[in-house]
């Protein structure tokens, strides 16, 4: 029996710390550096910032796209072309934010079109972040 309980604890501490962790998948948003598997952790509009929670969910062209408030949900309806593709910062080609793949850097997020230029940011992402992402 004691160890039954012992076991029941061990088991509650794991879930604790497995809740605690999906919670806050990637840490400190203003600050993240690594892959962003979530999109719905990026505004998709106020410089693909990364966010500690998930975004409203806003369908364009039967695809998704997430934004931190309604304030960029606005702005992204007024211009949904403007703010539904971003620039690869290594081919410099336009990747749709809804498909490409996505890394972040100091808190903010940036879409590859494929993992070979991922992996080139990944490796370097000095070369490809303006003076100001530094």
């Amino acid at each position: 029996m004691k160890h039954a309980l012992q076991l029941l604890g061990i088991a509650g501490l794991v879930v604790s710390l497995v809740g605690t962790v999906l919670a806050e998948p990637i840490g400190d948003p203003r600050t993240y550096t690594g892959p962003v598997d979530n999109r719905r952790l990026i505004c998709m509009s106020m410089k693909n910032a990364v966010q500690a929670k998930e975004g409203i969910e806003v369908q364009y062209q039967g695809k998704s796209y997430y934004l931190c408030c309604q304030g960029c949900v606005s702005q992204f309806r007024n211009d949904p072309e403007k703010f539904r593709v971003a620039e690869d910062p290594v081919s410099r080609s336009l990747v749709d934010k809804a498909e490409g793949l996505v890394y972040a850097y100091k808190g903010s997020a940036y879409f590859f079109e494929s993992e070979k230029t991922r992996q080139a940011f990944v490796k370097e992402p000095f070369r490809y972040v303006p003076e100001e992402g530094r």
